[in-house]
């Protein structure tokens, strides 16, 4: 009985969390991207890179240009 509960627990997980990443990928698409900003994004537990991402909506956009990188850097 146990695991019938586990199993539906994380049916219902995946679902709801499909559903938050279509809500992102809209809200990402119809975003402006108007305020870019540097910033670290983690990659893994003790990998990070830097890259611009949207302020707003959070989306990748490109990675920061060498004058970028050490703006963000002595800030």
């Amino acid at each position: 009985m146990f695991k019938m509960s586990v199993r539906r627990d994380m049916d219902n997980l995946r679902n709801k969390l499909r559903i938050i990443e279509l809500r992102i990928k809209e809200i990402q698409s119809s975003c402006s991207h108007r305020k870019p900003v540097v910033a670290f994004e983690q990659i893994s537990s003790s990998n990070v890179r830097v890259i611009v991402k949207c302020k707003d909506c959070d989306r990748f956009l490109r990675y920061p240009t060498k004058d970028e990188q050490t703006k963000f850097f002595q800030s």
